[in-house]
């Protein structure tokens, strides 16, 4: 099993980190990704992982989270603390006409402090 650390304060990237932030580089990263990143990290429970994870690049200031929407990403705008709480009652809203909607929908991009830790990484 890799390294998976969603809580560490460490400044530097577990491999996860790289593969996450690299990939926003490219694109915006659905929540969903996030989870299947740490489903095959091995945690027990890969959605509660997810949101830890998030928090933890959040605080740092690596991303940015927000939604999809007509074709753009819109950041949330508010305090780490607000954000979370809209991610949590997000991702926790059951949708039966679109059960992904939520993981799908909500997204992450990556901000120019977490660029730069990407770079730093090597």
């Amino acid at each position: 099993m890799i390294e998976f650390n969603p809580n560490s304060r460490n400044s530097t990237l577990s491999k996860w980190g790289i593969e996450l932030l690299s990939q926003a580089t490219e694109d915006w990263v659905v929540y969903a990704k996030v989870i299947e990143l740490c489903r095959e990290s091995g945690v027990d429970d890969p959605h509660a992982a997810a949101y830890d994870w998030v928090k933890s690049l959040l605080e740092r200031k690596y991303i940015r989270v927000g939604e999809y929407k007509n074709a753009n990403f819109r950041a949330w705008c508010g305090s780490d603390l607000e954000i979370l709480k809209k991610l949590k009652e997000t991702v926790e809203t059951e949708r039966p006409d679109d059960p992904l909607g939520p993981i799908m929908d909500t997204m992450i991009d990556i901000t120019p402090k977490g660029e730069q830790a990407l770079h730093n990484a090597g």
